[in-house]
């Protein structure tokens, strides 16, 4: 089976391939990091559940999405830190790519599973805990926007993108807390700049390249 094949079994039937992995030619195709992530992220989700380990599991999953244990000023400070690993060969066009994909992905297998379940916390100080992380990470967030220069967010420089992909990682984990709190239906939108590839060139490059 090509590439190709595997994206479109990846794409059709990700929410119930699982199933049948072991005994399919799928469970053994080559696939790239994109693809694999996405894979891992389907079969984590579908284990929770399997193994009714969803209460536990979920705020860790939400802590993933909002990048917690991550020191918010380091990001900012630290804007030419490269040494950590990366999935994807990074260049000037897809260095943030790695992060946006993953946040895409979670957010898109936890609110499938968020959907399909009728569980709700049994324990929500953990929920409430993060409620209160992502929103006081946007209130700072749009403080250091504000302190950034006027051209910062047209050039889309490193300390801009660090920050709207942080923004971007908080206000997905506030869209699903409110999805468990019955605020928003299931036509919730995924994260509004990870729509498609091009949507993460817009968010990352410098406007004078992506007009070109």
């Amino acid at each position: 089976m090509d590439l190709q094949a595997c994206e479109s079994l990846a794409g059709l039937h990700a929410h119930s391939w699982l199933t049948s992995l072991i005994s399919t030619e799928f469970a053994f195709c080559r696939v790239d990091a994109s693809i694999a992530l996405d894979l891992a992220l389907a079969v984590l989700c579908d284990l929770l559940q399997q193994w009714d380990q969803l209460a536990p599991g979920l705020p860790v999953l939400l802590g993933w999405l909002l990048g917690e244990g991550d020191d918010l000023m380091a990001c900012v400070e630290s804007v030419h830190q490269v040494e950590e690993d990366y999935l994807f060969e990074k260049t000037e066009v897809n260095f943030w790519a790695e992060t946006l994909i993953f946040m895409k992905y979670l957010y898109k297998h936890l609110f499938r599973l968020l959907s399909k379940s009728s569980w709700r916390p049994l324990s929500p100080e953990r929920l409430c805990h993060l409620q209160r992380t992502a929103s006081e990470q946007c209130h700072l967030l749009s403080q250091l926007f504000r302190e950034l220069p006027p051209t910062a967010e047209f050039l889309k420089t490193v300390e801009f993108t660090r920050l709207r992909i942080r923004e971007e990682r908080a206000l997905a984990c506030l869209r699903l807390l409110a999805f468990l709190e019955g605020k928003e239906g299931e036509d919730t939108l995924v994260l509004r700049a990870l729509d498609s590839p091009a949507a993460v060139n817009q968010l990352t490059l410098p406007r004078t390249e992506t007009a070109c």
